[in-house]
């Protein structure tokens, strides 16, 4: 068995950023925002800021 110490890190860190976003949802449903409301606006943005992120790593649309 070979424990890969990246993934590991990795794993724990998406697990830390699932942490935030829950614990962020719920104080935002207690302000009166509808779940799906929040969910689409935090999709939204996660694209918004993700797409200057295209230009660095040379990514080419292609099917």
């Amino acid at each position: 068995m070979h424990l890969n110490p990246i993934g590991d890190i990795l794993s724990v860190g998406a697990a830390m950023v699932w942490s935030f976003y829950a614990v962020l949802s719920k104080k935002m449903g207690a302000f009166g925002y509808s779940v799906i409301q929040t969910t689409g606006r935090t999709f939204f943005y996660g694209i918004l800021f993700m797409i200057p992120a295209l230009y660095f790593f040379d990514f080419k649309w292609d099917l």
